[in-house]
């Protein structure tokens, strides 16, 4: 893989400092932003391009990563695509399930690949929480509790609003924090029969706080995701013999705490680089042209847009 990142943002940022460069080659960032992109050059090395047109039509890249804000994927991600690039698609896939369908169809006609970047999916962990899943038996409770005061809050609160605030570009702690939550649940059990969210709502009308309830047949998904506190995030389900626990952040999936018949054993200990095990991952999909892999991948996505979709607007 040869991979062109898009953006300048935090998240880029992560995914460089991750150490991602030792598990794919970098050549070349596109930035709008000259002072960000600079900073990013001196820090990991790569050309920086500040045309997005000619940064799709040079060879030196045949994998594109879309870091921008959420309003922006659909459009970046189909011009890569039209440009016959593979794409990575940071969360949330894209603002409206009609997009991420769009995107789907065409990726798919171009034979092409498309990813969407969420930590659980990616996680080495991943079939040792599922294996765990069968010892505990029927599930009764789940809570997923994703709590983080974003760095930016307090200009909120002065009427500064960064995209993450701005209800025009997608962002808000539903499609920002508490889409791990409902990802990470869908991955595991489907798409809810229903489903709703009960939301703190801000100054400008953007969702700083709230509550998913995803319901299945015979229990409901608590999902909690805040951008103005900051709890420790954990990670609990219940079920007819026994419980999981894991106190980290969704996508993060070591240490799993099982307790069963009065013991407790802990199953993937090793802490994972979760942004490097992402791009791993994906090269290997690539490498191994498994189509029916991302395709799966991709249902769950689009699950994922139908559930948010529909919440945003209740």
């Amino acid at each position: 893989m040869k991979l062109g990142i898009v953006g300048s943002g935090k998240v880029v940022d992560m995914v460089l400092s991750a150490g991602v460069q030792e598990v794919v080659e970098v050549p070349l960032l596109y930035c709008r932003n000259e002072e960000k992109g600079r900073l990013l050059q001196m820090n990991y090395g790569m050309e920086i391009g500040h045309d997005y047109d000619a940064f799709l039509a040079t060879k030196q890249i045949d994998t594109v990563y879309i870091g921008l804000p959420n309003a922006l994927h659909y459009e970046f991600a189909k011009k890569a695509l039209l440009a016959h690039k593979n794409v990575i698609l940071e969360k949330p896939f894209t603002s409206t399930l009609e997009q991420a369908k769009e995107l789907i169809d065409l990726a798919k006609q171009a034979k092409h690949f498309l990813f969407e970047a969420i930590l659980t999916r990616y996680s080495t962990h991943l079939e040792e929480l599922k294996n765990a899943l069968k010892e505990i038996g029927h599930i009764q409770t789940v809570c997923l509790d994703f709590q983080q005061r974003s760095s930016r809050y307090d200009a909120y609160l002065n009427h500064e609003v960064a995209p993450t605030f701005n209800p025009k570009l997608d962002g808000g702690a539903l499609m920002d924090i508490n889409i791990y939550n409902v990802h990470f649940a869908i991955q595991l059990w489907g798409k809810p029969r229903s489903y709703r969210y009960e939301k703190e709502i801000g100054w400008n009308g953007i969702d700083v706080r709230g509550i998913v309830y995803l319901e299945y047949p015979d229990f409901i998904v608590e999902c909690i995701g805040s951008k103005k506190n900051d709890v420790p995030p954990c990670q609990k389900i219940t079920g007819q013999f026994g419980s999981i626990e894991i106190e980290h952040r969704p996508g993060d999936l070591h240490e799993i705490h099982i307790k069963k018949d009065g013991i407790e054993e802990v199953v993937g200990k090793e802490a994972e680089n979760i942004f490097r095990n992402e791009f791993s991952q994906i090269q290997k999909v690539i490498d191994a042209k498994n189509f029916e892999q991302s395709g799966e991948w991709l249902k769950d996505s689009l699950n994922v847009m139908e559930v948010i979709e529909k919440l945003r607007h209740s």
